[in-house]
């Protein structure tokens, strides 16, 4: 239900700062434009955004115990990319080499320095690596001790150096892998999770039979991707595109999103590489799912990607790479115009309201929300006008609860929606000069979603106007 209220304006108004992603200082004013008759346009001030839901990751293991990062990069938290999000993709074997004996360090070593700092982590969990490689044997060997049916992968007929797998629709490996995910789920709150992508099928987890050879029955499939969900009913689940159309699409009816990994792939052979699976990717274009890309590891951003990022509608994008190389000079101007495109962007190009007010009058504010980002705001949140007074105290508020997120397409559906809400002044409200915010909040009214303007107070909340109350 609407609260109503009353109100006046008369403010300044957020201008445009600095280009995003660069280290330009922003300008030293900030603010200045006086709304004209009630009616203020806000400016975007072309900043990188990292907001829940959307942003780059950085990939610390690509397997194992082999970092990605280097150097001076492992201890770089990213503040200056819009990267909240530390990725692992780990063998099931690596986290629990004894039964209900968890090798948490393996993740926690690396990752508590970003918890720290309230940043998320994703996992991927995999069970298969290469057919003759046992020093990197990915399913723990006690399952087959346990009576976990399998076989042994064998690529160069020598058995002495092959790795076993167990059966994808082993009861026992189905049983000790829920045991796990709900080890994983005790060990880290929902709220330090970002996303998880299935990793059970294939090698790495990526869905494929490349190098092993073993390919999963549609409902060995289903039964993988229904284990995942039970054990983490309330996290973003992944699901790549390798898996298959069937698998995918049922995926998204559990509330998965779809990736694609290595973009870009045999550029040398064929430029300018391989483009994401617009058979698979495409169906997830609904403005309910979450879609992601990674650069593979020895490839940068370019213009090419950039457009893979635009048309595949990508809320996430992968570092596979060490993060200092995306601020060569050769690609940070790439990386600058993903940051403000990656995900969703929210703005408010334009507020109407009157420029004054008496008290016991009611006030309606007319304004329009759009989303400039590539992506879609898959997190519930609603616009939020809040009042203070010179002290910052809050005299009065309103949120648009009739506000569904799900309706900001992305920037290249042009959608801008148009809404109105009553604001109400309490009668005993002293006269004078008030200030006008505006925020995105979660559902218990906390301000979640960062803006791409100026006069942040702080606390998500964005300076609008000064308010005179008669």
């Amino acid at each position: 239900m609407k609260r109503k209220n009353m109100v006046s304006l008369f403010a300044y108004l957020i201008i445009m700062t600095s280009c995003g992603g660069n280290d330009t200082p922003s300008d030293p004013d900030g603010r200045g434009i006086i709304p004209n008759k009630g009616v203020i346009e806000l400016k975007d001030n072309q900043r990188g955004l990292s907001n829940p839901g959307m942003g780059w990751n950085q990939m610390f293991y690509t397997f194992d115990d082999v970092p990605v990062l280097t150097g001076n990069d492992k201890s770089d938290n990213l503040n200056w990319i819009p990267c909240d999000i530390l990725s692992f993709r780990v063998s099931w074997a690596k986290m629990e080499p004894k039964e209900g004996q968890y090798n948490w360090k393996v993740i926690d070593n690396a990752a508590n320095y970003w918890l720290s700092e309230g940043k998320r982590l994703a996992f991927k969990f995999y069970t298969n690596f290469l057919w003759d490689n046992p020093d990197r044997q990915a399913t723990p060997l006690w399952l087959k001790d346990a009576g976990a049916k399998g076989h042994y992968l064998d690529g160069n007929n020598d058995p002495s150096d092959d790795s076993w797998m167990a059966d994808y629709g082993d009861p026992i490996l189905l049983e000790k892998l829920e045991k796990f995910y709900k080890a994983v789920a005790a060990h880290y709150s929902t709220d330090k999770i970002e996303f998880i992508e299935l990793g059970s099928i294939g090698r790495v987890g990526e869905g494929n039979s490349y190098q092993i050879g073993v390919e999963p029955t549609e409902t060995e499939l289903k039964v993988h991707i229904n284990l995942l969900r039970k054990c983490f009913p309330k996290t973003q689940l992944f699901i790549n595109d390798d898996h298959g159309n069937a698998a995918c699409l049922y995926a998204k009816t559990l509330g998965y999103g779809v990736d694609d990994h290595s973009i870009g792939v045999d550029a040398s052979v064929n430029p300018p590489g391989r483009a994401y699976n617009k058979s698979v990717i495409d169906k997830f274009h609904d403005g309910k799912s979450i879609i992601g890309l990674e650069d593979d590891t020895w490839l940068l951003p370019d213009d090419w990607y950039l457009k893979q990022m635009t048309e595949a509608h990508a809320n996430y994008c992968r570092i596979h790479t060490s993060p200092s190389n995306l601020r060569k000079a050769d690609v940070r101007k790439i990386v600058n115009q993903m940051n403000l495109k990656m995900g969703y962007r929210i703005q408010f190009p334009r507020i109407s309201v009157p420029t004054f007010i008496q008290r016991g009058q009611s006030l309606k504010i007319s304004y329009s929300v759009r989303n400039a980002g590539v992506g879609y705001c898959q997190v519930t949140c609603y616009p939020h006008f809040l009042l203070k007074d010179f002290n910052g105290k809050e005299v009065s508020s309103v949120t648009d609860v009739g506000f569904d997120h799900q309706d900001l397409m992305s920037g290249s559906d042009n959608a801008t929606l148009n809404r109105n809400v009553s604001l109400t002044i309490p009668a005993n409200t002293a006269a004078g000069n008030y200030t006008l915010f505006i925020s995105m909040v979660d559902e218990t009214g906390k301000p979640l979603i960062k803006l791409p303007y100026d006069g942040d107070d702080g606390n998500k909340q964005y300076k609008l106007t000064q308010i005179s109350i008669k």
